[in-house]
């Protein structure tokens, strides 16, 4: 029958309690269970016990863990997943939740047959430890000379509740030794180093990746600080960092790129992030943050935008005009009512202006030519240049040629207005051919041409004015 367990531990538990903690405390889990186990005969006077995990499912049980004494008397066999279903009287603590006490356990009807090699059955008693609405544990013992009662289950029941504790700590503890030793391997990987800051005492608190992330010995600058900071950081970036720090509000946070240096005079990029946490003590608080060395990251993105971009006017290249292109046309043949125009632009004067000033004034007034051409266009347009006066402007949603030509006008209008170059003023004109999209145009070079040919027939009638 089952039995209810509301008693005090006895005391006699007490003092085994008190040596499971001092085992087990610094113990890996199985050997936790092995003390527990041996704990739990220990105290009830038994002969044999178990000690078995409940699995997440509620349904099956991992068998693993047997006193000595058990072991000597039978073979027992380790399961993973040993279902509930298929267990005898002594599973009823799972089935049922609540500890039971079978003193006769060779009279009860529903009872299993044993398996090859299990020590025989004369007495019973078994618990189970519950957590959170689930039952983790399974912890019986068996055979004791007389019969079991209340005490002894209340005993029982205590060890296997502490121990269960103890299982539930070490695992804890592992998982934030695992997180601690996950969160080290991360900052050698992408060199993090993490910092705090105290507004009220002005002092700077930083880990041991700091050192590693400017190239000292680990043993270098014991005292670091924010002076220690700052010699390896661009002064031209001290008033940020100084301002970020300099009497922060409660809910500050600051997100910036900054220049740095290694001890062997490498330039670095760094990138500083924090923000304002209470404080564990007292009022007011602190701001904590991460400081990342973003040099390989930031030297990609470099090479990644000078693949795509001019590199004197920083508009896109004719790479990736065509890819844009492309992207453009496969959409339009999905959506065939988002179209786009193509607008061709060649700088009439350019040629003259180059030979007559050279090339050094010829590139200023190429550069100032893409910012106009950027200001006189929306922001989803593309600019782009693909040769020495040749840009292209892909605008999307412009479906019809008079929009087109409005755009057109407006690019025509900003690059005509008068630029004063190194002493010279200066007068730019262009010509501008412009092309719709549509499916039928199947790729980019064949719209780029469309527009090009379109250009050259506007070229021509002003030419014949």
């Amino acid at each position: 029958m089952p039995i209810e367990s509301s008693e005090p531990v006895p005391a006699r538990a007490r003092s085994l309690l008190l040596n499971l903690y001092r085992d087990a405390l610094e113990a890996d889990e199985p050997r936790i269970y092995s003390l527990a186990i041996e704990a739990g005969v220990d105290v009830t006077g038994s002969k044999i016990g178990y000690f078995h995990l409940v699995n997440e499912d509620q349904e099956t049980i991992e068998l693993g863990t047997w006193s000595a004494e058990t072991l000597r008397q039978c073979q027992a066999v380790y399961q993973r997943h040993y279902p509930i279903s298929a267990a005898g009287v002594w599973a009823d603590c799972a089935r049922h939740r609540q500890p039971y006490i079978h003193n006769d356990y060779p009279s009860l009807a529903h009872k299993r047959g044993y398996p090859e090699g299990h020590v025989h059955l004369v007495r019973h008693l078994g618990v189970p430890v519950l957590d959170g609405g689930r039952v983790v544990l399974l912890v019986g013992v068996g055979n004791k000379a007389a019969e079991y009662d209340q005490e002894d289950l209340a005993c029982l029941q205590a060890i296997s509740d502490h121990a269960w504790r103890l299982i539930r700590q070490r695992r804890e503890r592992v998982s934030l030794e695992f997180s601690h030793r996950h969160l080290r391997e991360l900052q050698e990987l992408a060199t993090i180093a993490i910092w705090q800051w105290d507004p009220l005492e002005r002092r700077l608190q930083c880990d041991a990746s700091l050192r590693r992330l400017f190239g000292l010995h680990p043993g270098a600058d014991a005292a670091w600080g924010l002076e220690s900071l700052l010699r390896f950081v661009d002064t031209r970036d001290h008033p940020a960092i100084l301002d970020a720090l300099r009497d922060p509000p409660g809910d500050a946070a600051f997100d910036m790129q900054i220049g740095g240096v290694r001890a062997d005079g490498t330039a670095i990029a760094l990138h500083l992030r924090g923000a304002a946490f209470p404080r564990s003590q007292g009022h007011g608080f602190i701001l904590r943050g991460i400081l990342q060395d973003v040099s390989e990251r930031v030297e990609a993105e470099r090479i990644h935008h000078q693949a795509k971009h001019d590199p004197l006017t920083g508009l896109a290249n004719r790479t990736s005009l065509l890819a844009h292109l492309e992207s453009r046309l496969h959409n339009s043949r999905r959506q065939p009512e988002d179209n786009f125009a193509v607008l061709f632009i060649d700088l009439d004067q350019f040629k003259p202006v180059n030979d007559t000033y050279g090339h050094v004034v010829g590139d200023e007034v190429l550069k100032i030519v893409a910012q106009r051409m950027l200001r006189a266009t929306r922001k989803e347009d593309l600019v782009a240049r693909i040769g020495g006066d040749e840009l292209v402007v892909v605008a999307p949603h412009v479906t019809g040629m008079p929009p087109a030509e409005r755009l057109a006008g407006k690019i025509a209008a900003a690059l005509a207005q008068p630029m004063h170059v190194a002493g010279h003023d200066l007068s730019i004109t262009a010509s501008i051919g412009i092309a719709i999209a549509s499916p039928a145009y199947h790729t980019a070079e064949q719209l780029l041409a469309m527009a090009d040919d379109a250009m050259y027939r506007s070229k021509e009638r002003r030419r014949g004015k």
